[in-house]
């Protein structure tokens, strides 16, 4: 059955080949982000479950070494770029 629709679609012309597709895409996409949606609630909840016994003064200082390790690392990134671009 979704065979035999697969095959009147591709007889169709390129134009409604590529509209099917795109709606084909646009829904697969909406149902992923109907079910990441519902799933966030229980994510958050487990975060904040976990964020409490992590964030005392210790917590923030390593967040914030984490940060900082980040930006240098991107700061050395960009640079090697722009040097290989030179």
């Amino acid at each position: 059955m979704l065979l035999d629709y697969l095959d009147k679609v591709r007889q169709k012309p390129r134009a409604a080949r590529k509209r099917f597709a795109f709606f084909v895409s646009v829904g697969i996409t909406l149902v992923v982000a109907i079910i990441w949606g519902f799933t966030l609630p229980a994510r958050f909840a487990s975060l904040s479950i976990k964020g409490d016994s992590m964030m005392g003064s210790a917590g923030v200082e390593e967040f914030g070494d984490q940060l900082d390790e980040s930006k240098q690392a991107l700061q050395e990134a960009i640079d090697l770029g722009q040097s290989l671009l030179l």
